[in-house]
């Protein structure tokens, strides 16, 4: 039987299945799941990700979808906070978060009018300005990765 606390019957062994899922200890979860593999992975993800950036800041362009990015976000927060009275986290957020290309939900909904027509024109702006810069980025860390597999083909094998 699957589920509940009743075993299930093998020639070898007895299995017991739980229903509720038990908390992993904390020290065990820190241990296993961020200081492993997934935790090289991410550091390694996280240096192409910055060098990409740097390596990008030298291109007059990208210097241009930054800044105009980042006066794109302030405008946002700034108008959340004042005209929805939502906290400086909660502006920033759905700011930052609604100019992702994802389908992520914030909770947080324009309740005015004003709010409505402002949200339209800002993602309408502020999409292509972040896909603008998401896709240099994601074109110069595919440099980068095929600078480093060149590189290691070089190498001799010792």
């Amino acid at each position: 039987m699957v589920g509940g606390s009743k075993p299930i019957n093998s020639k070898t062994k007895k299995i017991h299945l739980k229903t509720s899922f038990e908390q992993p200890k904390l020290g065990l979860f820190f241990n296993k799941y961020l200081w492993g593999e997934n935790m090289i992975s991410l550091l390694l993800t996280m240096k192409r990700l910055l060098g990409a950036i740097l390596k990008n800041m030298k291109d007059p362009v990208f210097k241009s979808l930054v800044t105009t990015l980042t006066l794109i976000l302030l405008s946002g927060t700034l108008f959340y906070r004042g005209i929805e009275g939502w906290s400086w986290l909660d502006s920033f957020y759905f700011a930052v978060i609604s100019l992702m290309p994802t389908s992520a939900s914030t909770g947080l909904v324009p309740s005015m009018t004003i709010s409505k027509v402002f949200t339209m024109i800002y993602l309408v702006v502020g999409i292509g300005v972040m896909v603008g810069a998401l896709a240099m980025i994601g074109k110069s860390v595919l440099k980068f990765d095929d600078k480093e597999m060149k590189r290691s083909k070089k190498k001799p094998n010792n």
